[in-house]
């Protein structure tokens, strides 16, 4: 496994998308959505590729979280949790139920 730390989630975005992770999903309502398109996928449809989290500098007990998926379709992007706990927590609880399979290889490593 390799360990590789951002020092911002846009630092991580760029490195990843720069990889072909190009695609950007919402999580709101309960419901992982396409962003370009507004296709919406159930947790089944989801593999979990790499996530990484980050410490916000304004508030040291507030993290975030940051997923890189590649969906049933063939789409893969990233998706990150709109503002506030509950909301993280509905995206935690929503991963929690895809499939995992981190590469052995980082994306931004390839």
């Amino acid at each position: 496994m390799h360990l590789i730390r951002f020092d911002s989630p846009a630092n991580a975005v760029h490195r990843i998308c720069s990889k072909g992770y190009t695609r950007a999903y919402n999580f709101r309502d309960g419901q992982l959505r396409h962003r370009q398109t507004g296709k919406e996928y159930q947790p089944q449809e989801v593999e979990i590729i790499e996530q990484h989290r980050f410490r916000r500098h304004s508030d040291t007990g507030d993290n975030t979280v940051l997923f890189v998926v590649k969906c049933q379709d063939g789409t893969k992007g990233i998706v990150m949790p709109a503002d506030g706990p509950s909301t993280q927590l509905d995206l935690l609880l929503f991963m929690d139920q895809a499939q995992v399979r981190f590469e052995e290889s980082p994306a931004y490593l390839m």
